[in-house]
């Protein structure tokens, strides 16, 4: 009896050495995710699939963190620790969040899922794709999304997109125009500068903003030959069927300057499908 007595005492101090209370289970997530992350800034790809297994099946590359907060940290439903950072990305003011799922496995703690560290997440590609209800828009605190499924619904739907915005991106430089009526701007040929005011003509549906656009005054000799390009800093937003004018201040252009046109670029067709995606029934109808 004395014999039973011992052992039962020493199962349950084993017992009781192995469970975790809820708090060393937080701190252990906690830990991992920093780990992550640290082994994310440095680059050391073998170290985030031990950590992370999943993802290596992130499609499209993920966002490089290295300013991050971990905001909460709780354990859900099914007894997994659910990590909640919050990061800024690069010219972004507001915050971007990543939510991990982390758990133990075979005796070792590593992240199960995540939401928010892939490249794709909240892009416009992504935006287009809950619009095509390709993806189930869900918030941040729900499961239904992991950085892999959102990934690689997003890289199956990325040229169909990339296409769409290419069409809506010479629509727009078709349609959207200087008003010669109201533009009054003067090329000094004795100083070499120009000033006065330009007026813009979104003849579009589009909402058009200076993230997705450049919009430039193309300087040109008595031939029409385009002999510089200048950048319209304070032109922002140009809302949809409007006009906008702006000022141009003594503006140094190069001898021989003789006439001006309006230029239209895109910061990156990634960045104008932000423009598409806000008015995409409009975008789809563009033949």
């Amino acid at each position: 009896m004395k014999k039973q007595l011992a052992f039962f005492y020493t199962l349950l101090v084993i017992t009781l050495m192995s469970c975790e209370t809820n708090q060393e289970k937080i701190e252990r997530a906690n830990s991992l995710v920093k780990q992550f992350m640290s082994e994310m800034s440095m680059d050391n790809y073998p170290t985030l699939i031990k950590i992370y297994p999943e993802v290596k099946n992130i499609k499209g590359g993920f966002w490089m963190v290295n300013d991050y907060k971990i905001e909460s940290t709780e354990i859900n439903a099914n007894d997994e620790i659910v990590v909640y950072l919050s990061y800024k990305r690069t010219g972004q003011t507001i915050n971007s969040k990543i939510k991990f799922i982390v758990n133990k496995v075979n005796g070792d703690y590593i992240i199960l899922s995540s939401k928010g560290l892939s490249y794709y997440f909240d892009s416009a590609l992504y935006r287009y794709c809950i619009s095509k209800k390709h993806l189930i828009y869900t918030n941040m605190s729900e499961t239904e999304e992991t950085d892999v499924k959102l990934s690689k619904i997003c890289s199956e739907n990325k040229l169909k997109f990339k296409n769409l915005s290419k069409a809506c991106l010479n629509y727009v430089k078709e349609f959207v125009s200087y008003d010669k009526s109201l533009t009054n701007l003067t090329i000094d040929s004795y100083t070499n500068s120009l000033h006065g005011s330009f007026t813009i003509n979104n003849n579009t549906s589009f909402e058009l903003s200076s993230y997705g656009l450049n919009f430039s005054l193309l300087i040109a000799d008595k031939s029409g030959n385009i002999i510089a390009k200048k950048r319209i800093n304070n032109l922002y937003i140009v809302k949809p069927y409007s006009k906008q004018t702006i000022e141009i201040f003594n503006v140094n252009l190069p001898r021989g300057s003789k006439k001006f046109s309006l230029g239209i670029e895109e910061t990156s067709i990634e960045n104008f499908g932000y423009c598409v995606v806000g008015n995409l029934e409009f975008a789809e109808s563009i033949p």
